[in-house]
């Protein structure tokens, strides 16, 4: 199903653009910092785990030493933001969404149901089975 390609796990359409506009219109929101909610915590395992059943076969992993990033970055700008951004891996990347949730009363989505309709898309497009 994504051999070979990136896949970005996103909410189903709205449900990005409905926070976003709370935000926007919503005095209590003004000059402060937010993060829209989205699904707890996990490891990037769990996360292919569940694209795995969706996908209907086992998703495989691979690791690149950072240097080979740097090196694949010097021909590649795609690369080259990568290993630009790669400190960002290094660490669990938390959001803490209690405080807009608490504020304005909405969860996130799923993740389950945010990878299931992101397959279900991706097997919309040409070429994808």
């Amino acid at each position: 199903m994504i051999q070979g390609r990136f896949v970005l796990i996103r909410p189903p359409r709205g449900l990005t653009a409905a926070g976003l506009a709370t935000l926007g219109t919503d005095a209590r929101a003004v000059g402060q910092v937010w993060h829209l909610p989205g699904p707890p915590t996990g490891t990037t395992r769990a996360l292919l785990d569940l694209v795995a059943v969706q996908a209907g076969h086992p998703v495989g992993v691979r690791s690149v030493p950072k240097l080979a990033v740097r090196a694949l970055g010097l021909i590649n700008p795609m690369m080259r933001g990568l290993a630009e951004t790669s400190y960002q891996f290094d660490e669990p990347f938390v959001l803490d969404t209690s405080r807009y949730e608490s504020v304005f009363g909405t969860a996130g989505t799923p993740l389950a149901f945010a990878v299931a309709a992101t397959v279900a898309w991706y097997r919309t497009r040409p070429g994808t089975s």
